[in-house]
């Protein structure tokens, strides 16, 4: 989580506001992932972004309905 952090947050500071992440290869994701994720969604919703989470695998699918967040997040097959 800190590398994905680090690295969206870099993406975020040149100016990326959209952001495609592709999750196919997920194979384990807790809370801290999900905190990273949210956050730079949340970032790029103030400023007209979107974030977007591409073929799932089933595990993100998984923790992604646990969560509350497949509703909220824009989950692409």
């Amino acid at each position: 989580a800190p590398d994905l952090r680090e690295h969206l947050t870099g993406l975020h500071a040149r100016g990326v506001r959209s952001f495609a992440l592709d999750t196919s290869e997920v194979s384990f994701i807790d809370s801290v992932g999900l905190s990273v994720i949210l956050a730079i969604y949340r970032r790029c919703l103030e400023e007209d972004g979107r974030v977007t989470i591409v073929a799932p695998s089933k595990a993100m699918r998984r923790t992604l309905e646990v969560a509350g967040l497949a509703d909220v997040l824009t989950v692409v097959d």
